[in-house]
């Protein structure tokens, strides 16, 4: 079998966001959820908004407030995430 180099790019992607999550103060799962939550319906001339360095401010906005209350996925995750957290 011939080598691929796809797993090298997508631990690439992945870390680089990662890091640039850190690098912003953003929590990497919680931005993960949220992007996967927001690309299908996010216009395309506007993705540079979900990167790690606008992500902050494009997350204040009431657009974006509603399109990640209206997701069942991600409500339902957080309910999880409610009931299953230790209690400290």
């Amino acid at each position: 079998m011939p080598a691929s180099n796809d797993g090298a790019e997508v631990n690439t992607l992945c870390t680089t966001l990662i890091a640039s999550c850190h690098l912003h103060e953003i929590e990497p799962e919680a931005d993960l959820r949220d992007l996967l939550c927001l690309l299908p319906g996010w216009p395309k001339n506007r993705v540079l908004e979900l990167a790690p360095c606008n992500w902050k401010q494009t997350l204040e906005q009431p657009e974006t407030q509603q399109r990640l209350a209206a997701h069942v996925m991600r409500r339902t995750i957080l309910e999880f995430d409610k009931i299953h957290s230790p209690r400290a």
